[in-house]
C-alpha cells in the first residue's frame, strides 16, 4: 500500500534490526506506549498515517505484515494515556487478548477498548485497520463509563454494519484531505455512544446512519434499481426514518440519489472518455436516456451532448 502523504510514518527505510524499536518509539510519542513483535523473526513492515479530527480526536490508518502489539500493565503505568480506541479492522483477521479472555476479530468488525487497561492485539497475516482515538473526557461528557473490558461488534450485525460503514466513510473523508468538521466529530461520538450502549438508539445514531446511507448510495448509485428500501435495510432503519434523516439536511433521499448520479455522469462527460451520452447515463444508474437528458439540462443548464462537446473543445 503506497501513501504519498508527508505525515506517513513507516519502517520501510529503517534497517530491519531496528524496526521494532523504531515502531515502539514512534507509537509511544504519537499514539500509545506498546511493545511489538513479529512472527518467526520476520522483519517488521508497517506504516501509519494520522489525521486530526479536532477536540483531541484522531483517526489513524495502519497497514503492515503479521505482527503483535501489546500494552502491558507496566506500559500502562509508564506511558499513561486516557483514551478509548475504536478499531475498525478492514481486510484482516486478528485476535484481541484482554483480562477477561480473547476475542476473534474479522474483516469489518469493530472493537472498542480502553488504553488504561492491558491488552494484546495480534494480526497473524497482512493487516489493515482504521483506529479512532477518543479522549476519555469526551466519552464521559456523553454520560458514559469508560469500558473496563473490550466490546466487539461483528460486521454481520445491524449495529456493527451501521457504525462500521459510518466510520469507514469518516476515515476516507479525513484521509482524502477534507478539513476536519464538527459533523465528523459528532458522527464519531454518536457511533461510539451507540457501540458502548450496545445498541443504536435513534437519537445517538442519527449522524452515523446518515453517513452510512450516503456512503451506500455513493457506492451503489450505478445500480438502476437502487431505492430507499434497499438503503434503509442496509443501515438497519426504516424507510420513514431514512426519509427523515435526509429531510433534516434539506434534501429528499431521491434528490440525493439523483444528484450523485448527475455529478458522476457530468464528470464522465467532461473527462473526454465517457463514450456516447447514453452510455454515460446507463453507467451512472439512469435507465432512460431521455430522462437523463432532461434532468441533466435542468441541473447544468445545458444538454449532455453540449457539455461533452464544450469539454472536448477546451482540451
Amino acid at each position: 500500500m503506497t501513501w504519498p502523504h508527508p505525515d506517513l510514518i513507516t519502517t520501510q527505510s529503517v534497517p530491519a534490526a531496528q524496526r521494532i524499536a523504531f515502531w515502539e518509539a514512534s507509537n509511544a510519542s504519537t499514539l500509545v506506549g506498546l511493545r511489538c513483535a513479529t512472527f518467526d523473526g520476520q522483519a517488521l513492515e508497517v506504516s501509519k498515517r494520522t489525521r486530526a479530527l479536532g477536540d483531541e480526536m484522531h483517526v489513524v490508518e495502519i497497514a503492515g505484515n503479521a505482527h503483535v502489539i501489546e500494552r502491558t500493565a507496566g506500559l500502562v503505568h509508564a506511558h499513561p494515556k486516557d483514551a478509548v480506541f475504536v478499531s475498525l479492522v478492514l481486510d484482516s483477521h486478528a485476535f484481541f487478548y484482554h483480562a477477561d479472555g480473547c476475542a476473534s476479530v474479522g474483516p469489518g468488525d469493530l472493537i472498542v477498548y480502553s488504553t488504561s487497561q492491558p491488552y494484546l492485539f495480534g494480526f497473524p497475516g497482512r493487516m489493515w485497520q482504521y483506529l479512532f482515538d477518543v479522549p476519555t473526557t469526551r466519552v464521559r461528557a456523553l454520560g458514559l463509563a469508560v469500558p473496563c473490558a473490550p466490546r466487539r461488534l461483528a460486521a454481520d450485525t445491524s449495529v456493527g454494519r451501521t457504525f462500521g460503514a459510518a466510520l469507514r466513510r469518516l476515515a476516507r473523508e479525513a484521509f482524502a484531505g477534507a478539513p476536519a468538521r464538527p459533523a465528523q466529530r459528532q458522527a464519531l461520538l454518536a457511533a461510539l455512544e451507540g457501540m458502548l450502549r450496545g445498541a443504536a438508539p435513534a437519537a445517538a445514531a442519527t449522524p452515523a446512519h446518515l453517513l452510512a446511507a450516503r456512503s451506500y448510495v455513493q457506492q451503489h448509485y450505478v445500480d438502476p434499481g437502487l431505492d430507499a428500501a434497499q438503503v434503509a435495510a442496509h443501515c438497519g432503519i426504516s424507510v420513514r426514518h431514512l426519509a427523515r434523516l435526509f429531510a433534516a439536511q434539506g434534501v429528499s433521499f431521491s434528490r440525493y440519489l439523483l444528484d450523485c448520479r448527475l455529478a458522476a455522469a457530468h464528470a464522465r462527460l467532461v473527462s473526454g472518455d465517457a463514450g456516447a451520452v447514453a452510455q454515460a447515463a446507463y453507467r451512472c444508474g439512469f435507465s432512460s436516456a431521455a430522462y437523463f437528458t432532461r434532468v441533466f439540462k435542468a441541473r447544468y443548464g445545458t444538454t449532455p451532448s453540449a457539455a461533452k462537446a464544450a469539454a472536448r473543445c477546451t482540451t
